[in-house]
């Protein structure tokens, strides 16, 4: 095995990018932006309030909130649901509402086929699910079609 140090060109040195520098990131002080250290600053609170809220669903969702950062609050908030919130409705529905208070309607369609399928007898959501699909999307479709679960 042929080792090569770095900044040799089989080996080229490692530049730090922007989308490289999200809290918390090691590398972050050499980033010559003052508007990112600047952001780096304000952001290490939030981060440590939305670790110590992780017990309290609600209360954890209101502070990702406090980012204003869409893509962040889907992500956090779509891998505690599929990590260890499956089954909590609240939080379920805080998401439906955010998607849809943010305009990420095929993404809110998604979330609400997803949650009629683990709660069948929220016939409530099931009215809601049809009235957005009718208003965003799946038009050509047949809402029978659309809802209907094959079970073998």
């Amino acid at each position: 095995m042929k080792f090569f140090p770095a900044g040799t060109p089989e080996f080229p040195p490692y530049i730090v990018t922007e989308q490289d520098l999200v809290y918390p990131h090691n590398r972050l002080q050499e980033y010559p932006s003052s508007r990112l250290i600047k952001q780096y600053q304000e952001m290490i609170p939030l981060y440590h309030k939305i670790k110590y809220l992780e017990r309290n669903a609600e209360e954890w969702f209101n502070a990702l909130l406090e980012t204003r950062d869409v893509a962040f609050v889907i992500h956090n908030v779509e891998r505690r649901i599929g990590l260890t919130s499956l089954f909590n409705i609240k939080l379920w529905k805080l998401y439906i509402g955010y998607l849809e208070k943010c305009g990420q309607y095929s993404r809110l369609l998604e979330t609400y086929s997803k949650y009629y399928r683990f709660f069948l007898d929220d016939k409530e959501m099931k009215e809601k699910y049809k009235a957005e699909m009718i208003k965003y999307g799946f038009h050509g479709l047949s809402t029978h079609k659309v809802y209907s679960f094959n079970v073998k």
